[in-house]
Formats: C-alpha cells, sequence, structure tokens
C-alpha cells in the first residue's frame, strides 16, 4: 500500500426496497487504529463486520463510522410491528383505567417509539450483504482520498529531505575550514597578547579545539537517518511511527550541532535544520 494520510472521508449511499442507507466514514490523527461506530438500533448486527473491514483497510488513526436509514414514507405502512404497538397500546389503556385518564394517544408520537418501526419481515438482517457492499464503496472513497493527500505529503517530505541534504552539505564543507579558522583566530590572540607559543603546542591546543567542536559524528549519523527516511518513504508499509522516531532522532542530532557548532554559519544552519524537522515531525504525524 503506498503512503496515505490518516485524515479523509467517504460516503455511499445503497438504495434498499424501503429505505436508503447512507454510509459516512471520516477519520483523524490518532496513535493508535481506534473505530468509533454509530448505528441504528435495528442495525447493530453490522458492527463487527464492520470492525473486521476497518482493521484490514487501515492501520490507524481515529475512525468514526456513521450509518444512517432513511426510509421512505410510502412503505411504512408494513413496517409497523404490530405486535409492539399492540403492547404498547394496552399499557396505555391500563394507565388509563388505573388512574382514571380520558384521551387518545397520538399517533405520530406512537410511530417514533422505539421498536414500532423496522422490525417487520421487510428486517435489515435480511439485507446484510448489501448493506455491507455500501459500506465497502464507503471505505474505498475513504482510502482513495487518504492515498491522494498520502501522495501530497510525500512529495513535500522528499522536497524537505532533500534540503536537509543540503544542510549537511554546507556543513561539512565548513568543517573542511574549521582547522584553519581555528589556527588563524588563535594566532591571532596570541599577537594581540604579545605571547610566544611553540609550534607543538599551539597544534596540541588546536587539536584539542578541534575535538571539542568537531561534529562529525553528528554529521555521519544524521546522513545514516536521511537514508533511512528515504527508504521508509519508499516502502508500501504503514511508516507513520517509524518516521516520527527518525525525526525523533534527527532533532536531537540537529541540536547537538549547534550547541557544538563553532561558527555563527554552522549555528544558524542547525537553526534551519531543526525548523525543517519540526515541519516533517507536524507531517508524520498526519500518515497512517
Amino acid at each position: 500500500m503506498a503512503l496515505a494520510s490518516m485524515t479523509g472521508y467517504g460516503r455511499a449511499a445503497y438504495t434498499l426496497p424501503f429505505a436508503e442507507a447512507v454510509w459516512e466514514i471520516r477519520t483523524l490523527n490518532h496513535r493508535h487504529l481506534d473505530i468509533h461506530i454509530r448505528l441504528p438500533d435495528n442495525a447493530r448486527f453490522l458492527e463487527m463486520p464492520i470492525r473486521q473491514l476497518c482493521r484490514q483497510k487501515l492501520h490507524r488513526g481515529k475512525v468514526d463510522v456513521f450509518l444512517s436509514i432513511k426510509q421512505q414514507a410510502l412503505d411504512v405502512s408494513h413496517q409497523i410491528n404490530w405486535s409492539v404497538l399492540d403492547g404498547l397500546m394496552n399499557t396505555y389503556q391500563q394507565i388509563n383505567t388505573r388512574y382514571e385518564l380520558q384521551g387518545t394517544p397520538d399517533p405520530l408520537a406512537l410511530l417514533q417509539w422505539r421498536g414500532i418501526i423496522g422490525s417487520s419481515e421487510d428486517s435489515l438482517e435480511s439485507y446484510q450483504a448489501p448493506l455491507l457492499e455500501g459500506f465497502e464503496q464507503a471505505l474505498t472513497h475513504l482510502t482513495t482520498v487518504r492515498l491522494t493527500e498520502g501522495r501530497h505529503l510525500q512529495q513535500d517530505l522528499h522536497e524537505k529531505l532533500a534540503a536537509i541534504q543540503g544542510i549537511v552539505e554546507k556543513v561539512q564543507s565548513l568543517l573542511l575550514s574549521m582547522l584553519p579558522m581555528l589556527r588563524d583566530k588563535m594566532q591571532g590572540m596570541l599577537k594581540d597578547l604579545i605571547v610566544q607559543c611553540e609550534p607543538a603546542r599551539l597544534e596540541q591546543e588546536l587539536a584539542l579545539l578541534a575535538m571539542r567542536y568537531d561534529v562529525s559524528e553528528e554529521i555521519t549519523r544524521l546522513q545514516g537517518h536521511l537514508k533511512a527516511m528515504q527508504a521508509l518513504l519508499a516502502s508500501k508499509d504503514a511508516i507513520g511511527r517509524q518516521l516520527e522516531f527518525l525525526l525523533q532522532e534527527m532533532h536531537r542530532e540537529a541540536n547537538t550541532l549547534g550547541n557544538k557548532g563553532y561558527h555563527q554559519s554552522i549555528t544558524q544552519q542547525a537553526m534551519t535544520l531543526k525548523v525543517i524537522i519540526e515541519q516533517m515531525r507536524e507531517q508524520s504525524c498526519n500518515l497512517e
């Protein structure tokens, strides 16, 4: 599966003989797969198959599933559960008799009572297969939306990786000039102080300073992380969590780079690097 975003929306409608079933699926960012299903009372039997289908297609994110049944007014009569309605009317009459009340119930109010409509021979259970087919259509729509956004995120991440590679190369070029710059700086300080220093001692001090400001290890690790991220972006698996971990490691290296930088140029490059990494971290939180 290609790189996919965790945010998306899918919708599908399926026409039954007596109603229209409309599926809606909304997904948002989440560290794990968190599925919430809202169904009409007479469609609860669909919950387990829906969860299984979601787990097959989705790996991470908060998933909200909605099913609405829009019944056709002309077909309502043959969906009335007369046994439930008879029981309700008997209870109403017993209340009137017991408390000596007068009046008749509102028919429209009775039809809104739970279980009165939708439990006849046209029960939704006999339409499980077409209802699940409609849900799969909504799931396919959702997947298409998530993959489209995922491609846009993938392109942007590749561009940011190229920017990071450019920063790493600039820092590498600055490292080549580090020792001559440190030597010139130290010799200038000694000249200002009118102090003579043996060449061997000067080279020893320069070596110590070079070790203190050396960031070659950080650069090597950054390059390794860049290669790992390139491989992840080419993967067909869900990579969101792995990408977040790698970016966390890269941010740590960027911090060390800024702290050890002997020159203002390296510090500026480290700051730019951290900004780009933070932008990538925000985007990775939206990847499955």
